[in-house]
């Protein structure tokens, strides 16, 4: 049993300081640690990982750093914790994460770490999908197949313009498409789903063609908007003000 009230103490290097954070989840999942900790899985962490995700980027949209630093070190945590339970059952450990990642940025840039040269940025883009298409090369799946399907829909569509045009590959339309003017009221439902679809993927390809997030976007849009109403409804703007 771990010895209880006492704190793990706090280093200065980046090195100590991770496993300082790994040391205090250990002690959190063992016995005599938090109970809710300790029950915790790798699925039921799930919708944490999303909501420090999505705090980080609201506080970087705030650009707030001391609440940028408090939800990287949330999001930090998430990882951690997920590993430390896969050290649990003899998987892999967070020395075993951390390499991981190391050793993939290592390999997927050789004109910094292998003197490796190249022409321009298109080329060392081709350069990252021939490295990605070797590591994946015992793999069935493509490179479309890849794609989260949990991605938000506009990323998901912007990932796949994207690797379209890495690739030089044309993005055909679904054969049942309806023409672009067609009447949404005489269509079914996956029509009207295609259609509707069809003209947000527009947008995404507009957002592209200005090297815009169209994620990022509309949820510009969406934060202005909500500024607006709440001045005008007098209630607290995001920042807790009242107009």
């Amino acid at each position: 049993m771990p010895e209880t009230g006492s704190k793990i103490p706090t280093p200065k290097a980046a090195g100590d300081a991770f496993e300082r954070l790994c040391s205090i989840m250990r002690k959190l999942r063992a016995s005599g640690g938090c109970p809710w900790d300790a029950r915790q899985t790798p699925e039921s962490l799930k919708p944490y990982i999303l909501e420090e995700a999505y705090e980080l980027l609201e506080a970087i949209d705030l650009k707030d750093n001391n609440k940028i630093r408090e939800e990287l070190g949330d999001l930090l945590l998430q990882v951690v914790f997920q590993a430390t339970i896969f050290a649990e059952q003899n998987r892999f450990d967070a020395a075993d994460v951390a390499n991981t990642i190391c050793d993939k940025l290592e390999r997927r840039h050789p004109h910094v770490f292998a003197g490796t040269e190249y022409k321009d940025e298109k080329d060392l883009h081709r350069q990252w999908d021939d490295i990605k298409s070797r590591e994946h090369g015992n793999r069935t799946k493509s490179a479309y197949e890849r794609i989260p399907r949990t991605l938000p829909a506009l990323t998901r569509t912007q990932k796949l313009f994207s690797r379209a045009s890495r690739a030089g590959d044309r993005v055909p339309a679904p054969a049942d498409l309806p023409p672009a003017d067609s009447d949404l009221d005489r269509l079914t439902d996956r029509q009207k789903d295609l259609v509707i679809g069809a003209r947000l993927a527009e947008t995404v390809l507009l957002a592209m063609h200005h090297e815009r997030d169209a994620e990022t976007a509309l949820l510009t849009w969406v934060e202005e908007v909500l500024r607006l109403l709440s001045r005008n409804s007098g209630a607290p703007n995001p920042a807790g003000e009242k107009s």
